[in-house]
């Protein structure tokens, strides 16, 4: 077994790469026999209040698969008595995708009533998530799917659900025919934020609103992970943004309320970011993105990146005046007790402005080109760079 770190590095490029692959793009061959006990297995290690084991699961055999979609269509006509023979026909056809289908079924009432149905379901959930990690390990895709044919009485009577359980979702499996393209998956600070000491005050939520945007530095989650560093740059434009957003809304802020604990958390959270990840982000243009372009014969391209290139000098040097002013906040400074002067704004906008017309002409000419001309292994090499430089491999 590898090192502490070597398990980690492992698990978190199992988490990136699951993704979800529609059932119709599911096709044979399934697990075998092995891997389907592999599994199912996994989802014994789910967290369960009690050891209830609220949740089960049934499998949909290819001779059972006829019945199931005799009940989504008997389901969908009677919502819609209206429905055309080619909806009913899709609507069976949904019972026959991917090699393996699975129901999952929650019980509400089993075992110790004290513990809630919301416990239950997300213990299922984590159970299911057990499994499709699995399933990624193997080399399969899979689906989580829904619908309001789950709570058709056909469909409780097929699979005998008793009084207190119900069907949460199909969880389907199989070998990937075709997938689309991988989307962005949020980061931390889409969903993370801190509890601040004065949060019981009428302007917590201001507070929250004000220091919630701030980037984690290091922390990006494209979905492609470690395979696609030209999503990576793209989401770390994202969280520049965001953090522009916060130094816009915090000049705002101080204004209005002077140097609070909240003004000096978004100002602290500011400058952590463009210490650590925004210089990251520069050297990986540098080192990977730009090299290739002005090793080509577009000269239009090459007075380009030279003028990127320059636009990153410009901004570490804006940066290390504007930081000056974000310390005075993040320490508060009596000078900024209550609004910044006029030249310690102007600091602040000029380096915010630095960024606009350079993440466009990087985004929309520079990264598509630079893309076009790397070969496979030199995208590899310069994932395997990213991650490096940031102590994640």
């Amino acid at each position: 077994m590898g090192s502490p770190n070597d398990q980690a590095i492992l698990a978190a490029a199992l988490l990136q790469s699951r993704r979800t692959i529609l059932p119709k793009r599911l096709v044979a061959p399934g697990p075998d026999a092995e891997q389907l006990q592999l599994i199912l297995n996994a989802a014994a290690s789910a967290p369960d209040h009690g050891q209830l084991l609220p949740w089960r699961f049934v499998v949909v055999p290819a001779t059972a698969r006829t019945a199931l979609a005799d009940v989504f269509s008997v389901a969908l006509r009677e919502r819609d008595a209206q429905a055309t023979p080619e909806q009913m026909a899709q609507a069976q056809e949904k019972a026959h995708r991917a090699p393996l289908l699975m129901l999952v079924v929650v019980d509400a009432l089993k075992g110790d009533p004290q513990i809630d149905v919301n416990e239950r379901i997300v213990s299922a959930g984590c159970a299911i998530q057990n499994m499709l990690l699995m399933a990624t390990a193997l080399g399969f895709g899979s689906a989580l799917t829904s619908g309001k044919a789950l709570k058709a009485s056909g469909l409780r009577s097929l699979f005998g659900l008793g009084a207190g359980e119900q069907a949460l979702c199909f969880v389907s499996v199989g070998s990937v025919q075709s997938s689309k393209v991988t989307r962005l998956r949020p980061t931390p600070d889409d969903y993370v934020s801190t509890l601040m000491a004065t949060q019981h005050n009428p302007g917590a939520q201001a507070a929250k609103a004000l220091t919630s945007a701030i980037a984690f530095p290091g922390h990006r989650a494209p979905a492609a992970g470690l395979e696609s560093p030209f999503e990576m740059l793209v989401a770390c434009h994202e969280r520049v943004n965001r953090s522009l957003d916060v130094l816009d809304r915090l000049q705002q802020h101080v204004a209005a309320k002077g140097l609070d604990e909240e003004a000096r958390q978004a100002a602290r959270d500011v400058m952590r970011y463009f210490d650590q990840a925004a210089p990251l982000h520069h050297q990986d243009e540098e080192l990977h993105v730009f090299p290739p372009l002005l090793a080509g014969s577009d000269t239009q391209m090459h007075d380009l990146v030279r003028k990127l290139m320059q636009d990153h000098r410009e901004m570490e040097s804006c940066w290390t005046a504007a930081r000056e002013v974000l310390r005075g906040i993040a320490d508060g400074h009596p000078s900024l007790a209550m609004e910044l002067a006029p030249v310690q704004a102007d600091v602040l906008h000029r380096f915010s402005a630095l960024y606009g017309q350079h993440i466009a002409d990087e985004e929309d000419t520079v990264y598509p080109q630079a893309r076009s001309v790397l070969p496979e292994e030199g995208l590899q090499a310069m994932s395997q760079d990213m991650m490096r430089r940031r102590g994640v491999v």
